[in-house]
């Protein structure tokens, strides 16, 4: 059942982009009363549509690498449970999610060094060796993250997450900064100013700062999938070949791919990964055999997982700085 008009798929896709913006700002943008405008978000919000708003960090900019490690797991519900409550503890945790398909169970994680992600890894692979059967890591070295235009069928936005970045220092303030807009965009300069005891112009100083600098990527708004009857799957690209000329072009193809949100540049079994919010599982298949059609001199074969769970999990604010 659609539950969603048009002017709400507006609203969500404007969010996307920006998040943050003001409620009248994005009025005038759809040219709507404020109100109007005010009283959807509310009720998307009441709903269960919306269910948050988050600041994406450039996390390579202070250092830090990300990792995935992707599982497949033993039946034992019980350990389950105990699995995903200590992840959750985890300081180096960034995402987890339960899931179908070739893996069971995922995890992102944000690291200084690899030898503390082994660190890590291999502590927790320790507890829990009972449970994990098979398992795989990538090293993410570049992403690229798109707005929902399926939504609209607007122009695909994306931003890029990674690569070869220049450095950046931050403090305690900026840290406690960021750490508060990834877990809520939306909060208010009086209520970050309270928060961290310096005055208004101090965070919207620091707030552009990092802005212009880069490290704060994107505004984003997270959203229930389920309730717009949107499913996320996730397709590892095993490739036959490297041709740079060809990788380029698969760059391109999924630039206009309105369901992909999400291209991955990694280190391991699989050198890239493609996220969908697709319809349904078929309709995910459909735009995957549409992909290996349009290369099949480049890619081998597609492992399929379906994300039944996600969390994002706000640690990086206890991650950074070392001296904070």
């Amino acid at each position: 059942m659609e539950i969603l008009d048009r002017i709400d798929r507006k609203i969500l896709i404007e969010l996307d982009c920006n998040s943050r913006q003001p409620l009248a700002a994005l009025a005038r943008k759809l040219r709507l009363g404020r109100d109007i405008v005010d009283y959807r978000v509310r009720k998307m919000h009441e709903e269960g549509v919306i269910v948050g708003f988050h600041a994406m960090l450039n996390s390579a900019m202070l250092g830090m690498q990300m990792y995935k490690t992707y599982f497949r797991l033993g039946n034992i519900p019980n350990r389950k449970a105990e699995l995903l409550d200590r992840v959750r503890k985890m300081p180096s945790a960034y995402w987890v999610a339960e899931s179908d398909g070739s893996w069971d169970f995922m995890l992102a994680s944000l690291t200084r060094t690899p030898l503390e992600f082994q660190e890590i890894q291999n502590q927790f692979m320790h507890e829990f060796r009972d449970i994990f059967l098979v398992f795989q890591t990538f090293t993410v070295l570049r992403t690229r993250v798109y707005a929902k235009s399926y939504l609209t069928e607007t122009g695909r936005i994306s931003h890029e997450f990674g690569g070869d970045v220049p450095q950046i220092n931050i403090d305690k303030t900026d840290a406690l900064l960021l750490q508060t807009l990834t877990t809520d965009a939306r909060v208010s300069i009086r209520e970050l100013s309270e928060k961290l005891h310096v005055s208004e112009s101090t965070v919207a100083y620091r707030i552009n700062k990092l802005e212009e600098e880069g490290l704060i990527a994107r505004y984003r708004i997270a959203i229930n999938h389920a309730a717009l009857g949107i499913r996320i799957l996730k397709g590892q690209l095993y490739l036959r070949d490297y041709n740079q000329k060809e990788l380029k072009r698969l760059l391109e193809y999924c630039d206009k791919e309105h369901h992909l949100s999400c291209f991955i540049e990694q280190l391991g079994q699989s050198k890239l990964e493609v996220e969908y919010e697709a319809k349904d599982y078929y309709h995910f298949t459909h735009l995957i055999d549409e992909m290996k059609k349009a290369f099949p001199k480049l890619i081998s074969h597609v492992d399929i997982t379906s994300i039944r769970r996600e969390e994002r999990l706000s640690h990086l604010g206890t991650y950074l700085p070392r001296s904070a």
